[in-house]
C-alpha cells in the first residue's frame, strides 16, 4: 500500500484545505470515485471537481477508468509495484463473486489455483481470454484445478459477462484494487502515446500450499488458457 504523505513541505503548503481533505480521503480509501469523495468530505460537486483537477495537475493523485467508472488513487511508483515472483507466498484476499458472495483464496487450500487478472469485462481481448478458459474448463476440473478471474469490474458487470458468454468459473470483483495491487498487476500502461494506470493481463498458478509456482505476465488472451493447461498437465 502507498501511504499518504506530501512529498515536500512546500508542496503541502500549496494545497488548499479542500484539496487536503480529498487527498486524505483518497489515501485512506486507496481507490475512490468522485461521488464517494463528495459523500465522505461533504464538499460540493463543483468544489470537488476543481480540487481533483488541481491535484491531478500537481501529480498528487492519479485516475483510472472513464466516465462513471473513473476512480482516483495515489500515484503508484513502478518500482514499488513489481509483479510477484515464483516462490512468493500468494497474498490472501476476500472479494465478492458475480453473485455478491465473498470468496477467499483460503477457501481453496489444498487445491491448485489458476488466478488470472484481466482489464475489463466484455472487451474483445478479455472476452476471448474468458471464453478460452471456459472452453478448457472441463480439463481444468479433471485435474482438480480452480480457475479464478479477477478485474476491477463490479459484481453486476461480472454477472452479465458470465451469463452472456456462459462462463463456468469464478469471477471476482476488485474495484478497490486489493488483490490487483497485492499481486503487482496494477501498472503503468502506454497506449497511443498516453500513459495511464491499469491492469496488466497476467496469470498466476498457486500451488496446494499457497505458494506461487508460475507467473505469466502480459499474456496473450487467445492462448493463455491452453498454455496454462499444457504447463499443468506436463508436470
Amino acid at each position: 500500500n502507498v501511504n499518504y504523505r506530501a512529498e515536500t513541505a512546500s508542496e503541502e503548503s500549496l494545497l488548499s484545505e479542500k484539496e487536503h481533505q480529498i487527498l486524505k480521503c483518497v489515501s485512506v480509501r486507496q481507490s475512490v470515485s468522485r461521488t464517494e469523495i463528495e459523500a465522505e468530505t461533504g464538499l460540493s460537486q463543483s468544489a470537488t471537481i476543481r480540487a481533483l483537477k488541481r491535484l491531478l495537475e500537481l501529480g498528487s493523485i492519479q485516475k483510472s477508468g472513464n466516465g462513471k467508472n473513473t476512480k482516483y488513487h495515489l500515484p503508484i511508483k513502478q518500482e514499488d509495484n513489481k509483479m510477484l515472483e515464483v516462490g512468493t507466498k500468494a497474498p490472501e484476499f476476500t472479494l465478492p463473486d458475480k453473485d455478491g458472495n465473498p470468496v477467499s483464496l483460503t477457501d481453496f487450500a489444498g487445491k491448485k489455483v489458476v488466478l488470472y487478472f484481466y482489464p475489463k469485462d466484455n472487451t474483445p481481448g478479455c472476452t476471448r481470454q474468458a471464453c478460452a478458459f471456459a472452453g478448457a474448463y472441463g480439463e481444468f476440473k479433471k485435474i482438480n484445478v480452480v480457475v479464478i478471474g479477477v478485474s476491477k469490474d463490479s459484481a453486476a458487470s461480472h454477472q452479465k459477462f458470465a451469463e452472456k458468454h456462459g462462463l463456468p468459473f469464478i469471477l471476482l470483483s476488485d474495484p478497490e484494487l486489493t488483490a490487483i495491487q497485492a499481486y503487482g498487476v496494477w501498472q503503468e500502461k502506454k497506449l497511443y502515446g498516453k500513459v495511464s494506470m491499469g491492469v496488466v493481463r497476467s496469470t498466476f498458478v498457486i500451488n496446494e500450499n499457497g505458494m506461487i509456482e508460475k507467473v505469466m505476465p502480459k499474456v496473450k488472451p487467445d492462448t493463455n488458457a491452453a498454455e496454462i493447461l499444457e504447463y499443468l498437465t506436463a508436470k
